[in-house]
């Protein structure tokens, strides 16, 4: 292929990707409880709510929590990538016999790392770190300090696999060693408090759930914990698990947290007379297209997970509410179902109308739209495959020509007429596939940002199951 023809086929891909950003809205997604007795709960219907918009393929989740966080998001994933620059540079120092060079690297890279989001990145680097540490630390008799980092990777990680190229029969022995150790301690605990508010904790870059709590199943020794919340920045710790630890998070207020945290407490304060205007403020602050916001309540007939998604405008797109356990946690499925119940009523999966003319008012153009945009999109993809096999195909002609010997002026020409036609032709399909692309991606985009007067139902449903019952979301004129 060549060089003209590849360009083409990257303009269409990136034309195609932005016409599927643009087809799915921006969703902000916040969980509140009204009682503070139930924050710990909400804080665990927030971790899942969070979950299902961003593994939900018809939205884009708008993360207000990354972007409260600021400038220390960048600061983090710098911190990241300049300790796995010094892990590079310690094994180079390693190859060529500088132990010594390497400790001092390792020390710095251990140091940054821990600086890193862990929940996030894993904590592989972190490891790597360690485990080069424990090489250098045998390899200048420090057997204490080896065998010391050698349990503290394998505690966090037992089936961490070391580099052989490494390891001298020494070192694997005392791998062997520590391999046992780790695998025969009994499990123990770790308690993990925060505030000030309730927080998300993290144990070696897994979930584990909402402090306070106490993690279980854990190997003696030092892990890492980190707890994160809405609005502030994250706490990080190496801290050992045995019987009556406890990692103690105090959670600071993030760069740009204050905003999102007064949005939040709006939101609290106007749940009962009126959650719109709070909500959409959500919106505002996350730049997106909807909010859907939900509320832990304590209620005469128990407890309940309620539901409003609201849009740009500030009008209530749908409503609904799903049953809690009163003596556990909300399970993720309540979270699902109600999110899955309160989506679905733009495709009309249940419509109730009443016995009224039906009403006219304006709404969101319906998700069919522009049926030129499915055709677009086709031409596209075909166009794009039709080039794809043409180009290769011209490629093998050219390939065939230059291994022609010249005496053979026919089969010569024959190869380069032939390549040069294909070529061409390519390059017809991918400028096809690329105005296909990019007229597909306007339809899209077009249909999810104009408005359009359509009929509607006064009244339209939408449900899921949840464990113990049902979620409900009703959308109409509000």
């Amino acid at each position: 292929m060549t060089q003209r023809q590849v360009w083409s086929a990257l303009v269409l891909v990136i034309a195609m990707g932005a016409a599927r950003e643009a087809a799915a809205k921006k969703v902000v997604v916040q969980v509140i409880a009204l009682d503070h007795r139930l924050d710990r709960d909400a804080a665990v219907a927030h971790h899942h709510l969070r979950a299902a918009a961003q593994n939900d393929a018809r939205v884009q989740f708008a993360d207000v929590e990354l972007d409260a966080r600021g400038d220390t998001v960048s600061h983090r994933q710098g911190q990241l990538e300049q300790a796995r620059i010094l892990l590079n540079q310690s094994l180079d120092a390693l190859d060529n016999m500088q132990e010594q060079v390497a400790l001092e690297k390792l020390k710095q890279g251990i140091q940054l790392a821990m600086q890193a989001n862990l929940a996030e990145s894993s904590t592989t680097v972190l490891l790597d770190l360690l485990a080069a540490r424990a090489v250098a630390d045998f390899r200048l008799n420090k057997s204490a300090e080896g065998n010391r980092d050698l349990l503290a990777v394998l505690t966090i990680d037992a089936s961490y696999k070391f580099d052989p190229e490494r390891i001298t029969p020494e070192v694997e022995k005392a791998i062997a060693a520590s391999r046992l150790k780790v695998q025969n301690a009994k499990a123990t605990s770790l308690k993990v408090e925060s505030s000030p508010v309730p927080g998300e904790v993290w144990i070696d870059g897994l979930y584990r759930g909402v402090a306070p709590m106490e993690v279980t199943e854990l190997k003696p020794g030092d892990h890492v914990v980190t707890v994160t919340a809405p609005g502030y920045d994250l706490f990080q710790e190496r801290h050992a698990a045995g019987p009556g630890e406890a990692s103690k998070a105090q959670l600071p207020v993030a760069v740009a947290g204050k905003q999102l945290l007064a949005r939040i407490d709006a939101l609290k304060a106007a749940w009962s007379s009126g959650a719109a205007p709070a909500a959409q403020a959500l919106v505002e602050l996350g730049q997106a297209d909807e909010a859907v916001c939900m509320a832990v309540v304590d209620g005469t007939a128990g407890r309940e997970l309620q539901g409003i998604r609201v849009g740009r405008d500030g009008k209530v797109i749908s409503q609904g509410s799903a049953p809690l356990p009163d003596d556990a946690e909300p399970p993720p499925g309540a979270v699902e179902g109600l999110w899955q119940s309160m989506l679905a009523i733009e495709a009309p999966a249940v419509a109730i109308t009443q016995p009224s003319t039906p009403t006219v008012r304006s709404s969101a153009r319906p998700k069919a739209g522009n049926p030129w945009k499915y055709v677009a999109a086709g031409t596209a993809g075909l166009t794009l495959v039709s080039g794809l096999v043409l180009g290769t195909s011209a490629a093998g002609d050219a390939s065939t020509a230059r291994n022609t010997p010249q005496v053979d002026a026919t089969a010569y020409q024959h190869a380069v007429n032939s390549g040069k036609s294909k070529a061409l032709f390519a390059d017809v399909c991918f400028g096809v596939a690329a105005l296909s692309g990019g007229v597909a991606g306007y339809l899209f985009y077009r249909d999810t940002q104009a408005p359009k007067t359509v009929e509607e139902p006064k009244l339209s449903l939408g449900v899921a199951p949840t464990p113990g019952g049902l979620a409900a979301a009703v959308s109409g004129r509000f």
